[in-house]
Formats: structure tokens, sequence, C-alpha cells
């Protein structure tokens, strides 16, 4: 798993860093990796790991970026779902705005403050999520 910020840096220090990692870059890494239970896939290719460890990869990434606005679709698949429950939670801790396509309405609905429905490509509705009820849900979901 490699995620050296590369856009930040020349492309030597980011190709000796990919070979000889700096201990306060793998250290920060190595924190980052532990509650997506990736601590032992540390100097694995990605391309060798199961695809929900390659999903939590991207959410590494994506966590390492430290960015204000996180965009993903599906970002909890091939996970299971007490995981995708705790990493989606740590997801919207660490940005400011969080916005996710997902078929998974449990997850949506209990961490999102507002859902955006969609069926046939088009805004069926946008609703808080204390405006949602069962019949609502009836509609799009197997409930």
């Amino acid at each position: 798993i490699y995620m050296g910020k590369l856009v930040q840096h020349s492309f030597l220090y980011n190709l000796l860093n990919l070979f000889w990692p700096l201990p306060k870059k793998l250290a920060e890494i190595r924190d980052l990796v532990k509650p997506l239970e990736l601590d032992l896939q540390m100097r694995q290719a990605v391309e060798t790991l199961s695809g929900g460890q390659r999903q939590r990869t991207a959410l590494a990434r994506a966590w390492y970026s430290n960015q204000k606005l996180f965009i993903g679709d599906e970002p909890t698949s091939s996970i299971d779902p007490l995981m995708a429950g705790e990493l989606l939670a740590q997801t919207l801790k660490r940005f400011n705005t969080v916005i996710i396509a997902s078929h998974d309405w449990h997850l949506a609905l209990e961490h999102f403050d507002r859902v955006i429905m969609l069926k046939d490509g088009q805004i069926a509705w946008d609703r808080s999520r204390a405006e949602i009820n069962i019949e609502m849900l009836h509609q799009f979901c197997d409930v």
C-alpha cells in the first residue's frame, strides 16, 4: 500500500520513499491503517489484496489526502456491515463534507442527515433523515 502524497513531492523523493519509507511517514501510515485493519498488508501490492482490503485501501488513501471533501461511489462495498458503519463514521469525522452513492439505505439513514433517492437516473426525492418514513422506503427499497 503506497500513500505518499505524490503530487506534493518530486519524482525522486517519491521513488525513494516507495522503496525506503521515511520513518515519520511510515508511522503516520501505520496509525492510519490500523483502524482499517490493514497493518499486516502495508508492504503488499494492492493487486494482491482482497476486494474488501482494496476498498479499505482506497479509503486510507482518501483519509491520508487530508482534504475537506470526500466523494465516494459505494465506498463500503465489499466490506462487512459492522466495519462499513465504523469506517463511514470515521470518514465523516475526517472530512467537512461527505457525499456518497450507496445502495445501502441502512447506512445512509444511520450516518447522513440528508438522503437523495434516485430512480431511473432522476431524483425521486431529496429529504432530511427526519422526513423519511417507511412508506417512502417501501417504494424503492427492500424493507
